[in-house]
C-alpha cells in the first residue's frame, strides 16, 4: 500500500472516528500497525500489543533527555516512572520463552509496578487523543 492509499484510508477512518469519540485512527498494512494520534503518525509491527504501544508512547512523551537523566542516577534516586519502566522490561525478560522469536507474542502476569505503568501510559494516551497533554509533560510527571 502506497503513502497516498494510507493517507486516504486514514482520512476515511478519521471521518468515522468523529462519530465514535476519542480513539486513535488505526490501520494495519503490510505487517505494520499505523496509528494517527494528535499530529503524529506511529508505525509499529503488527505484533506489537496495545500495552507495548502505550508504554512506548509514554516513553516518547517523556523524551530522550528525561531518560538520559534517569539513566545517570543510581536506582534508588530514579523517578518512580523510571522504576516502573525498569520493572516492565524485567518482567518481559523473565517471562520470555526460551524459544521466543522476534515478533511472537507472549504474556506475563503483571506486577503492581507494571500495572501502575500501564495505567499511567493509558492516561497519557487518552490525553493525547483529545489533545489535552500538558506541554511540559516530563517536568510535570517528575513531581508525581
Amino acid at each position: 500500500m502506497g503513502h497516498e492509499e494510507v493517507i486516504r484510508r486514514m482520512t476515511e477512518e478519521s471521518r468515522r472516528a468523529e462519530f465514535r469519540g476519542a480513539e486513535s485512527i488505526k490501520l494495519n498494512s503490510q505487517g505494520h500497525t499505523i496509528r494517527a494520534i494528535w499530529n503524529r503518525i506511529h508505525w509499529a509491527p503488527e505484533t506489537e500489543t496495545y500495552h507495548e504501544f502505550i508504554v512506548g508512547l509514554l516513553k516518547q512523551s517523556l523524551g530522550r533527555n528525561w531518560k538520559a537523566e534517569q539513566d545517570k542516577l543510581p536506582a534508588h534516586r530514579q523517578h518512580v516512572i523510571m522504576k516502573w519502566i525498569v520493572a516492565w522490561h524485567a518482567l518481559a525478560m523473565a517471562n520470555k520463552p526460551a524459544n521466543h522469536r522476534t515478533g511472537e507474542r507472549f504474556s506475563a502476569a503483571p506486577t503492581g509496578e507494571t500495572q501502575e505503568l500501564i495505567a499511567l501510559a493509558h492516561d497519557v494516551y487518552r490525553l493525547q487523543l483529545v489533545r489535552k497533554l500538558p506541554p511540559k509533560l516530563g517536568s510535570g510527571l517528575r513531581w508525581l
